[in-house]
């Protein structure tokens, strides 16, 4: 088969890249994906993703969620579909907290509409929520949730609208330069496409051996619980959350199935150097100890989950995606998104499509998320990107 652009992989940036691409009539793309349409084994799946505009991780990316939130209610508008669902962001933490005071600083300094909420107050409006006594908390009320699965449908039904071909079950095992076009090769034979693009999560590493060092894959595990009162964590009454007491971590999304809410403790098993090494459910112990963690969070929920995935995501050393096309601009990558893409998957994948049209985007910066940058930047133990 000949095509002019080839999507590999068709999780979230692969979806969106891939309905970017077809926009523009005449010209032939195709979406090849190792499994079914929406599948629960990428780091996408789990019903829902918190998606903050105020973050602790720096200033710098609060411009880029703007635009990102923008994008995601658009995209919600085109489909007919809630995407972003907008309960605000509650972060509960100690008065004076790192996580605090970052927060707040770039609240103030975006005009980033918000509630400051002091220990009282933090108590009496939301008492789902056990506090030390010198917590307080702080109301992203441009954040809430995302609904994955929904936003990869939705790529993909704009895509196949515009006319895309949509390869599925079809695992792509190698990709070669030949000349003036790549070939993607797939268990039912090959793709000679002008350009490709990579959007291959947790396996990019095992397909392109640019890659290789450059990326970990870490299993992040999702679990669910009943509350005994499921009124009090209904979307108008339980935000959106993230807390951090004595060394536990938790974020949670209200209820939306009727009867459990996510409360997922994240990253508990460190990282490994391919898919194949990682552990593939979690273990009794570490389900306990999410277990303990939640209800001691959160003390009206059962302790014991109803529901538990395991998920992978690709993490690149220093916490920054990488966004970046081969020197004759044939092959464009996505990968390492680092646990944090999600929330700006509308504009990783506007990147991506047009890099893979051979233009420079707004806002990219090669020096930041290219090859050569992830090369030379140390492997760092904190989360702070490198060159932040």
């Amino acid at each position: 088969m000949r095509a002019d652009v080839v999507v590999v992989g068709l999780g979230t940036i692969g979806a969106l890249t891939l309905a970017e691409l077809s926009a523009v009539p005449g010209r032939k793309v195709v979406g090849v994906e190792r499994f079914g349409p929406v599948h629960s084994h990428g780091a996408f799946t789990g019903e829902s993703r918190v998606f903050r505009t105020a973050v602790h991780e720096g200033e710098r990316y609060v411009p880029a969620l703007l635009e990102a939130r923008r994008l995601w209610k658009s995209l919600g508008a085109q489909v007919g579909r809630s995407l972003l669902l907008e309960t605000g962001v509650l972060s509960i933490g100690p008065s004076g907290s790192a996580a605090i005071e970052t927060t707040a600083s770039e609240a103030q300094r975006f005009s980033l509409p918000h509630e400051a909420l002091d220990h009282a107050e933090l108590h009496r409006r939301y008492p789902q929520h056990d506090l030390d006594s010198d917590d307080v908390g702080f109301l992203d009320l441009l954040g809430g949730g995302l609904r994955p699965e929904l936003a990869v449908l939705s790529g993909l039904e704009i895509a196949s609208a515009n006319g895309a071909e949509i390869a599925v079950r079809s695992p792509a095992t190698a990709i070669e330069h030949r000349g003036d076009a790549v070939a993607v090769i797939t268990a039912e034979g090959e793709i000679v496409a002008d350009r490709v693009v990579v959007c291959a999560g947790s396996w990019a590493g095992e397909l392109l051996p640019q890659l290789a060092g450059l990326l970990r894959v870490t299993p992040l595990s999702l679990t669910w619980f009943a509350p005994h009162q499921i009124d009090r964590f209904s979307p108008d009454r339980f935000p959106v959350f993230l807390r951090d007491r004595g060394g536990a971590h938790l974020f949670g999304v209200p209820t939306l199935d009727g009867f459990s809410i996510k409360a997922s403790a994240g990253e508990l098993w460190g990282n490994y150097a391919s898919l194949g090494e990682s552990p593939k459910e979690v273990d009794l112990p570490t389900l306990e100890h999410i277990a303990r963690t939640a209800s001691w969070f959160l003390p009206d929920l059962n302790p014991e989950p109803v529901r538990v995935s395991m998920h992978y995501d690709a993490y690149a050393s220093d916490r920054v995606p990488i966004i970046d096309s081969s020197d004759d601009g044939r092959l464009t990558v996505v990968a390492g998104l680092s646990g944090h893409g999600f929330k700006f998957a509308p504009i990783f994948s506007r990147w991506a499509a047009r890099l893979a049209l051979g233009e420079l985007p707004d806002g990219y910066d090669p020096l930041v998320y290219g090859l050569d940058a992830h090369r030379s930047c140390e492997p760092a133990s904190s989360q702070i990107p490198c060159g932040a």
